[in-house]
Parts: C-alpha cells; structure tokens; sequence
C-alpha cells in the first residue's frame, strides 16, 4: 500500500531493477576493440558509419542520409571473447542495443523505437582504415 503515489515504485518495475551479480559490468579501458577505429556496417537498405570514439562514446552517421548523424554515449559489456553488447538512446527517444561480434565481424542490431515499434538487422561490418 501507498500513501503517497509519486512515491510508490510498482512492484513490477522494482523487479525489473539489477542489483549484485545480475547486473553486467561495463568494459574497463582497453577493453573494447572497436574503441579508437571506425567501422562501416551494412544492413541492407541502411548503410552507416560508426566511429567509435572510446568506450564511452560513437557517432553514428547514415551513408544513405549523411545528415543523419549522432554522437551518443555507449555503455559496452563484454559478453565473451570479441562479442560485445553495445547500448544507447538517441536523442530522439530510440532504444539501440547492438550485438558486436568481431570474431566474425557482424552486429546484430536491435531498436526500439520511441513510437513503440521494433526494428531487428543484421548487417557485416568492415574496418575503415
């Protein structure tokens, strides 16, 4: 029970909170391979450009549409050996989490758009040197 509405958290929601060994660590410095290097990824109709500037940080840019270009905070974990999970919101409200597989050099993409659609790609990706 609630006494003050704007207080209560339902429980749902508190369920859906990490906490102790649940919750996934995020890579350390040097860490992440894509960190300094750009990369050029095709998923079909969608071509982009990520430029991957730490750990931390990517600008995202369309080759179809330059002038859709982003810079966007990153959180990175590392799921296994060159398989990393990579996730941010545009500031467009969008939700992208990346599969980033550099052992055979192809991300899984998964958005969750603001308006509550879903889109899923899977496009190779290439260094640019």
């Amino acid at each position: 029970m609630c006494v003050l509405a704007i207080a209560c958290i339902p429980p749902s929601v508190r369920a859906m909170e990490p906490s102790g060994d649940h919750l996934p660590e995020l890579v350390n410095a040097g860490q992440f391979p894509a960190a300094g290097h750009s990369y050029y990824v095709d998923f079909g109709r969608s071509k982009f450009r990520l430029a991957f500037t730490s750990d931390k940080e990517m600008t995202f840019t369309s080759l179809v549409d330059p002038t859709i270009t982003e810079t966007v905070k990153i959180a990175v974990t590392q799921l296994r050996s060159n398989l990393f999970m990579v996730a941010w919101t545009e500031n467009a409200g969008n939700r992208v989490v990346h599969v980033e597989d550099f052992e055979h050099m192809v991300i899984y993409t998964n958005i969750a758009r603001k308006d509550g659609t879903f889109v899923r790609l899977k496009g190779p990706i290439t260094e640019l040197r």
